[in-house]
């Protein structure tokens, strides 16, 4: 059973893997992200690390659709297990929907032909990258939008004027950018947007090299760029660490550039830490040395962090620099 469900790991992981690389709309039926429901923890440490070994090989997905419906309804439908479990499971979902960034929620007690509908909706919406109109901005705001700005108390300015933001972000994360700067404009690959020296702050998720450029052109003197990254191996151009990006910072003519450690994840993270502080990273190490697999991660991080190579092997960050002036012409490589 076990090395069955690794050739599933594998089999499905890299065929999303290689279909994303080629540009492809990549659809899952199921995502490795089920393994962190409760129920469906493994309770052995073999079993639990196939788990991380599928959420690490699966690509980052741009958008999870969560189908939502009554216990009771779900129970009319298929008539399998009870709707006092289906009602657990929906409850289990939801709330594991609300830790995604990308998690959308569509009502599937609706007719067949309206789920379709929304679903399509949603997914032509990311595809287009069309994030300048916000989704749901009639509803009321939810209090995890905030978290998702807790990156702008890494800047010295109260205000910082004009935002620009690019790059993937998922619409939660364009919302609460709305809540910051509400003119705020998304900066596209493809448009006219960031020829011209019009921002104060860029934000930029995952940027490539030319989408760093484009944010560069865009930033006024004296602005700030924030670069929110995850190190990936798979990229088809820039530096693959924080430690390549902040250098990428320093040749383009930017100051005071920092990086800090997100932990434990660049989508939820509860420690901004400040990866020239040694003090402040033993004391983080420490701290989640118990969490899954921290045990085996912290003589790791304390090795990198003794050698002075701990930006290089940090699984996420941000990299904050100050413009002052005209930016250089060099690649990043």
């Amino acid at each position: 059973m076990l090395v069955r469900k690794v050739f599933r790991i594998l089999r499905g992981g890299l065929t999303a893997r290689y279909a994303s690389l080629r540009g492809r709309v990549v659809l899952m039926d199921r995502l490795a992200e089920d393994t962190l429901l409760a129920d469906a923890r493994s309770k052995s440490r073999l079993g639990a690390l196939t788990d991380a070994f599928a959420l690490k090989l699966q690509p980052t997905p741009n958008l999870v659709l969560v189908l939502d419906a009554p216990g009771e309804l779900m129970f009319r439908r298929k008539g399998e297990h009870s709707p006092q479990k289906l009602e657990e499971w929906r409850a289990a979902y939801l709330r594991l929907a609300a830790e995604l960034p990308s998690a959308c929620i569509v009502d599937a007690s609706q007719p067949v032909i309206q789920v379709r509908r929304d679903a399509s909706r949603l997914l032509w919406r990311m595809a287009a990258a069309d994030q300048t109109e916000v989704p749901g901005d009639s509803g009321p705001l939810a209090l995890h939008l905030w978290t998702l700005l807790d990156w702008r108390f890494l800047l010295p300015v109260a205000q910082p004027g004009r935002v620009g933001y690019g790059g993937s972000m998922s619409p939660d994360a364009a919302k609460a950018i709305g809540l910051l700067d509400p003119s705020a404009s998304h900066i596209a690959m493809d448009g006219r947007t960031g020829q011209q020296a019009e921002f104060d702050l860029v934000l930029l998720s995952l940027p490539n090299r030319q989408l760093l450029e484009k944010g560069v052109g865009s930033l006024r003197a004296g602005g700030w760029m924030c670069l929110q990254i995850h190190p990936q191996i798979f990229v088809r151009s820039g530096p693959r660490t924080l430690r390549g990006w902040k250098r990428v910072l320093e040749r383009c003519g930017f100051d005071d550039v920092a990086v800090y450690w997100l932990v434990p994840t660049l989508e939820h993270p509860e420690r901004v830490v400040p990866t020239d502080s040694e003090a402040a990273v033993k004391d983080t190490i420490s701290h989640y040395s118990g969490a899954r697999f921290g045990r085996a991660k912290a003589p790791v991080a304390r090795l990198a962090l003794r050698l002075g190579l701990f930006n290089t092997v940090a699984p996420a960050g941000m990299v904050v620099g100050r413009r002052t002036g005209e930016t250089g012409g060099e690649e990043t490589k």
